[in-house]
């Protein structure tokens, strides 16, 4: 019969062994999935290959936006708005003006859930967010708001502060172009 020693050892191959069979299966899963993948990849190619279409500048704009839409975020901020307002309300006064607004993320008090009177605006697309800049010092429930650009992730710090300016300029530097471009074509 076995000593003691020698069962603990043929107890560790064998448990070796099962810890390898299950790499070894995992392996093969993750190389099947990668497989199938790939091909889903090559028919998606070739069905857009063969369904060329002539695009509109929007959608060209919206299909550069949807690649670039897990690199940025398309985030304005709101301010001035009546301590009542809802998220709904915020929802409702932008959609009436024809902008879709993905998420509005309303600022509270801590411990009372309370109003701060301002909020956060998520788009879809960089048109949507140009298209909701243009109500920057318009009325909501009779107060005058604020609509700026921003970035996520908060904080007062001189970084944050400089990519917030960068993103003001290059956004009124685009709108500016595009009004005085607009204004031409009306002469």
């Amino acid at each position: 019969p076995p000593t003691c020693c020698q069962l603990v050892i043929m107890v560790e191959e064998e448990k070796l062994s099962r810890e390898q069979k299950r790499k070894r299966y995992w392996l093969q899963q993750l190389k099947k999935e990668s497989k199938e993948k790939s091909l889903k990849k090559k028919n998606a190619k070739c069905e857009d290959e063969e369904m060329v279409t002539e695009k509109t500048e929007d959608e060209i704009q919206e299909e550069k936006d949807n690649t670039n839409e897990k690199k940025r975020r398309y985030l304005l901020f709101v301010g001035n708005l009546p301590y009542s307002a809802s998220c709904d309300d915020v929802m409702q006064h932008f959609t009436r003006r024809g902008v879709k607004v993905t998420e509005v993320r309303l600022l509270t008090k801590k411990g009372t859930q309370e109003s701060r009177g301002c909020c956060f605006l998520e788009f879809q697309n960089s048109k949507q967010q140009q298209n909701a800049l243009k109500f920057h010092r318009t009325k909501f429930s009779g107060r005058q708001i604020n609509i700026e650009v921003t970035c996520g992730g908060g904080g007062k710090g001189e970084e944050r502060r400089t990519k917030i300016k960068k993103r003001n300029e290059k956004f009124f530097e685009k709108y500016e172009t595009k009004k005085a471009s607009e204004k031409a074509k009306l002469k």
